[in-house]
């Protein structure tokens, strides 16, 4: 019986050692799990931030965007109110030409009708010229 406790004894003191053995690997195995999971944490904490970081980028970005459009409309609208006062002092123009060549058509056919009078005039005058000639002639 003294053999069967010895082993007992033995075969207890080599569980006792194994499970020191395995408590001291869990420990190990413990810390290097608590190790990956702070570095997991500052990891996700880091990746957290880039997040933030991103998204009020991203908000900018779309701030800017809007910005851009509402900019972008009003040159439009600047633009197409600059094309249409073109347009209008074209068409002013256009009508303050066309007025000017009716005044100096009408100027040139009055012209044209006082030079038709004058050479009628003329010819008148140089038709009582020859009959005065012709009647002073006679007279002799």
């Amino acid at each position: 019986q003294r053999e069967d406790h010895e082993a007992e004894q033995e075969a207890s003191h080599a569980r006792a050692e194994d499970y020191q053995r395995q408590l001291a690997e869990a420990g190990t195995s413990q810390a290097r799990l608590q190790a990956r999971l702070e570095a997991l944490e500052s990891v996700t904490q880091e990746l957290g931030q880039n997040v933030a970081d991103k998204e009020q980028q991203l908000r900018g970005l779309e701030i800017a965007k809007q910005e851009l459009h509402e900019r972008t409309q009003r040159q439009i609208h600047d633009l197409q109110w600059q094309l249409e006062q073109v347009g209008c002092a074209l068409e002013r123009t256009q009508s303050e030409a066309l007025g000017e060549a009716e005044n100096y058509r009408n100027a040139l056919e009055r012209a044209s009708q006082e030079l038709g009078l004058v050479r009628a005039q003329g010819r008148a005058r140089e038709v009582e010229c020859a009959q005065h000639c012709l009647e002073l002639r006679s007279a002799r």
